[in-house]
């Protein structure tokens, strides 16, 4: 079960990388069914996330994520300009079916230009990773 955990983190962190100016990976889309996701506190360096999991599952988080940027209607990773040190812990949902995040990109992405972002989370239930996202406008 630790090989999976850390596996799993591995995995998390190799994803954080990706593209500003250049295309490196498109935005798929969501695949996370009763989860959602807004941001609150904005800055261009930092946000709070708070998620609600309305899944009645037992999901697990990490503190990792993503940034897109949409280019021309289609969305883009941003280009890592650091690294992003992440805990390597799993986080549940509360009773009220809410977690919290504070999510600083200033190391991994910088300050963030004027533009449309969004900023891409996963979760893990039975073996399987699925993504969910917020948008936001610096």
């Amino acid at each position: 079960m630790i090989k999976k955990i850390i596996l799993i983190l591995l995995t998390m962190q190799l994803w954080i990388t990706g593209c500003d100016r250049k295309v490196t990976e498109k935005y798929d889309g969501d695949t996370a069914n009763s989860v959602s996701m807004i941001i609150k506190n904005l800055s261009a360096t930092s946000a709070t996330v708070v998620i609600k999991d309305l899944s009645g599952n037992k999901n697990a988080y990490a503190e990792d994520f993503a940034i897109y940027r949409k280019i021309n209607g289609e969305w883009y990773q941003l280009e890592s300009k650091g690294t992003n040190i992440v805990e390597p812990r799993l986080y549940f949902a509360d009773e009220n079916n809410t977690l919290e995040f504070h999510q600083n990109w200033n190391n991994l992405y910088g300050t963030l230009s004027s533009g449309e972002y969004k900023l891409v989370k996963s979760m893990e239930y039975q073996d399987e990773r699925y993504y969910f996202s917020a948008d936001f406008t610096i």
